[in-house]
């Protein structure tokens, strides 16, 4: 419970306002990266029943992108609930949200993210990345990097399959690793000092090494 207000404080331009209607605010607010979603539910004083309801943030109804929706109830009737309302139908097929997708969307219009300023397609790949993965950071300042990698993979991956070539690329779990982490697992990263090694028993070899050796002749190579 946040106060007392007007039912529809957050939109003064609703065309069936009725007049000196107060409303209790019941407000949910969290933050997701660098986003903050507020979910605040108005309840009339003098009935007890929903009025306006507005989502700021991710979409909790539909599982959509960031947005703001707002739903005004023109009738409620009060019921009561009983533990079957919350029995999963176990016969029902769920699929896939029909539509051509995001990845689709983007692949016939690139410029969308330049123009619109809108890369929702960004963040929904990378949560469907990072969850198809395990991935986790340890703050938020990490996961904006890690996002800002993945972007850049993610619209490299997109120009090159745009191309119409004889082959298509897809991001694999490495679509977030940044350069120190590629460099470590091409090879041996060098140290800028001693590294313990110990050095090679040269004491240990009497005879002496030729200037050159054949190898054909001990049958090693052809």
């Amino acid at each position: 419970y946040v106060k007392d207000t007007d039912c529809y404080e957050q939109n003064s331009l609703y065309p069936h306002k009725p007049k000196d209607e107060t409303c209790e605010l019941w407000q949910s607010v969290n933050t997701v990266g660098d986003k903050e979603n507020k979910y605040s539910m108005y309840i009339s004083k003098t009935t007890g029943a929903p009025v306006h309801y507005v989502m700021k943030g991710y979409n909790n109804l539909l599982g959509s992108h960031y947005d703001k929706y707002e739903l005004y109830y023109s009738s409620y009737e009060p019921g009561s609930v009983t533990d079957d309302d919350f029995e999963i139908d176990t016969s029902i097929q769920c699929g896939n949200f029909p539509g051509p997708g995001v990845e689709r969307m983007v692949f016939n219009n690139p410029m969308i993210e330049f123009i619109n300023n809108d890369d929702t397609h960004v963040h929904e790949s990378f949560e469907d990345f990072k969850e198809k993965h395990g991935k986790s950071y340890s703050d938020s300042t990490e996961h904006e990097s890690r996002k800002n990698i993945y972007r850049q993979n993610y619209r490299y991956v997109q120009s090159i399959n745009r191309a119409g070539l004889t082959y298509a690329l897809k991001l694999n779990q490495m679509a977030d690793y940044n350069d120190n982490e590629f460099r470590m697992i091409r090879g041996r990263l060098p140290s800028s000092g001693y590294n313990g090694g110990k050095a090679f028993p040269k004491e240990e070899f009497s005879e002496a090494v030729p200037d050159a050796l054949d190898w054909r002749l001990y049958g090693i190579t052809l």
